[in-house]
């Protein structure tokens, strides 16, 4: 009962934040210029629709900016402004003195983070349909789109995906308790997304959590990307971001000074 009322608080604080104008618009963003290219291209509707996989490389297409640019950045401004509510109203101390353990805190605002990142998947998923539907409805000549959508590969990439972007989220969330400046975490996970793009063609790839999602991309198009990998990029996103949250609990749980 006092994780769901804690859950209830912290839902209730980020309703006056900008989580969900980030998540709408970042969430958007593919799907709009993705929308518009398909707009431009109008006469090759046709040929793209008898294909029989237009879904699914609407789906790859989009996903490549989706995973190597997007969700990096997106992962990291999701976990800094949930934290960032309570430094910007200076309420830590409130919410220290509440009838809560410190566990309880923790866990509610780590699961907000989930929930947050879960709406991000859900607005991008939408968005990437109706921008590979909507086009149809204006192309003469262009009848229904007959290429079925591949509900079990979009489910698998999906998954695989929300996996990678764990160790973002537990790293940011971690600096985010950490330091009060909003720009630490932010310029962290900048410096991190930057790293990631030069080092993602190197066999020193999986070094950076942030390269997990365009790694995923990569072996799901086909590279060669993921055959220098220690272990599988599942087993190295749930083993990174399970040290990362503990390490993040254990520096929150020690520190005298939590706000």
């Amino acid at each position: 009962m006092a994780f769901l009322n804690a859950l209830l608080s912290e839902r209730i604080k980020l309703r006056r934040s900008l989580l969900g104008w980030l998540i709408l618009c970042g969430g958007l963003f593919v799907p709009t210029i993705m929308f518009a290219v398909r707009m431009r291209r109008l006469q090759q509707l046709s040929v793209l629709h008898q294909a029989g996989v237009y879904w699914q490389r609407h789906w790859m297409e989009s996903w490549e900016s989706i995973s190597i640019m997007i969700l990096p950045l997106m992962v990291a401004l999701i976990a800094t402004l949930i934290l960032q509510v309570e430094y910007k109203n200076n309420t830590w101390k409130q919410v220290h003195t509440s009838p809560q353990s410190w566990g309880t805190i923790f866990s509610a605002k780590l699961a907000m983070a989930f929930w947050a990142l879960l709406q991000l998947f859900l607005v991008l998923n939408a968005g990437l349909y109706l921008a590979g539907a909507l086009p149809s409805l204006f192309a003469r000549g262009t009848g229904p789109l007959s290429s079925p959508i591949p509900f079990a590969f979009l489910v698998k990439l999906n998954t695989s995906c929300f996996v990678d972007c764990l160790p973002i989220l537990a790293l940011e969330f971690l600096l985010a308790l950490r330091f009060r400046n909003f720009l630490v975490p932010v310029g962290v996970g900048a410096g991190g997304w930057i790293l990631s793009l030069v080092l993602i063609n190197t066999p020193y790839n999986f070094v950076v959590p942030y390269n997990y999602t365009g790694i995923d991309y990569l072996i799901t198009a086909g590279h060669r990307t993921g055959s220098n990998l220690p272990a599988s990029l599942l087993v190295l996103s749930l083993g990174t971001f399970t040290v990362f949250t503990a390490v993040s609990y254990i520096l929150y749980a020690r520190h005298k000074d939590k706000g």
